[in-house]
């Protein structure tokens, strides 16, 4: 009787599954470009409703 299990695993295998749909990926990808040329709105948070309104 043992206490120990083989475990098969192939380390070549890279595959990396994404939880976030394509959708979405491309959403924070248009919106990080969007930061980047400047493209934003700062907001006092100190005023936020002032800023909104």
């Amino acid at each position: 009787n043992s206490d120990v299990e083989i475990v098969e695993s192939d380390l070549n295998s890279s595959i990396k599954k994404n939880i976030y749909s394509q959708s979405f990926i491309d959403k924070i990808k248009k919106a990080d470009q969007e930061i980047k040329d400047g493209k934003t709105i700062l907001l006092n948070v100190s005023d936020i409703w002032g800023n909104i309104l």
